[in-house]
């Protein structure tokens, strides 16, 4: 980054902060960590106020209500730049995001040298499947990301299918992809490989709807192995309180019989990188584009599993060269503790370190910004 912003201030906008359950909020939070330093001072707005246990800690944080800090920054003399992590409903249920879109532009003209930059996690839907309300929400959301957009002096997204829809709305090709990383990372980077893993123990591991439609996506080769004594049980890591997760459970016994899959439900982040340290394998049912967004998946790498997935083997980004063909490993289970398995887990991790770490990510927006 430019060392000139050592004299300008930073404001980070999301919709709220640690303890705060949120992932934009976590991408938000750790990201801002990473890019502080080139900053003279940094200030966290949020939507949402998190409770905090005591005053002290707000004031560590800097965390105070978007409109609060917006509001200061544009009386202050000094330049400042604004980050938004944004999503259609996090500052307007309706998705009408009038009043934010007010506050930045009087931002913009209180100072020549203010910017904007804003990442976009999600935008509007372009699904024909909704109703009226939703509809009506919709296009609310499509028109606030435009005005949003002709505001900002620079765009990130997370797709290439959100960068095609935006650059659409906004009849220019500015827009960025950006990176997304894991909330669940080990402590040590190198610990997957050093872990002691089970054989025949895989994952399953994000929300439910997504768990359910790898199981069923990869039934064919489940069912083999599991039949043949080399696959024991699947552990369903995240939320199964609800009605995917009921049918998730309904699936497997009907399949495989009761006991097979281990519903260990939602989990702290050290629970979650304990099982992911001991399975095997991982089962997920992405396309290129999602495979590139999630978070879980990053994970995965993070933890250096191996990651079961149909997906090209000429993807570069991820790496095709590091994840598991169905096929392959239904003809042969031990590929994924072979040399040649632990060469494509070493691929898909160094991926993760190089481009989804805390530490990549903060360097990359650092040059976004620059």
């Amino acid at each position: 980054m430019n060392t000139s912003t050592k004299s300008r201030q930073l404001i980070v906008i999301s919709p709220t902060a640690p303890p705060g359950i949120c992932g934009v909020s976590d991408y938000s939070f750790l990201t801002t960590q990473k890019i502080a330093q080139f900053y003279e001072s940094v200030g966290i707005g949020v939507a949402d106020m998190p409770k905090l246990s005591n005053e002290a800690t707000f004031k560590a944080l800097k965390v105070s209500h978007w409109q609060q800090i917006l509001q200061e920054a544009s009386s202050r003399s000094g330049p400042t730049d604004v980050l938004i992590h944004y999503t259609p409903t996090a500052y307007a249920q309706s998705g009408l995001s009038i009043r934010l879109i007010k506050a930045l532009s009087r931002f913009k003209k209180a100072n020549g040298e203010n910017r904007l930059f804003i990442f976009f996690h999600e935008l509007w839907s372009n699904s024909f499947q909704m109703r009226f309300h939703q509809i009506a929400r919709n296009q609310l959301a499509k028109w606030s990301s435009h005005q949003l957009g002709e505001l900002a002096d620079g765009i990130s997204v997370v797709t290439t299918g959100q960068k095609k829809d935006l650059e659409a709305v906004l009849g220019h090709t500015r827009v960025r992809l950006g990176l997304v990383g894991a909330n669940i990372v080990p402590i040590d980077k190198d610990a997957g490989f050093r872990s002691q893993r089970q054989a025949g123990l895989w994952a399953l591991f994000g929300l439910a709807h997504t768990r359910l439609w790898a199981l069923q996506a990869h039934l064919p080769m489940i069912k083999r192995l599991h039949q043949t004594g080399y696959l024991h049980h699947i552990q369903a890591i995240g939320p199964a309180d609800n009605a995917y997760g009921q049918q998730e459970a309904a699936f497997a016994q009907a399949h495989f019989g009761k006991g097979f899959l281990r519903q260990l439900g939602a989990l702290s982040a050290e629970g979650v990188s304990a099982h992911l340290l001991e399975v095997e394998a991982a089962v997920v049912k992405q396309d290129a584009d999602s495979l590139y967004k999630s978070g879980s998946f990053a994970a995965l790498a993070a933890h250096g599993v191996a990651v079961i997935c149909h997906a090209p083997t000429t993807l570069v980004n991820p790496p095709g060269g590091g994840l598991f063909q169905p096929a392959e490993v239904a003809a042969n289970p031990g590929l994924l503790s072979s040399e040649e398995g632990n060469l494509r887990r070493t691929v898909l991790h160094d991926w993760f370190l190089s481009s989804r770490s805390w530490e990549a990510i903060g360097e990359d927006i650092s040059r976004w910004m620059a």
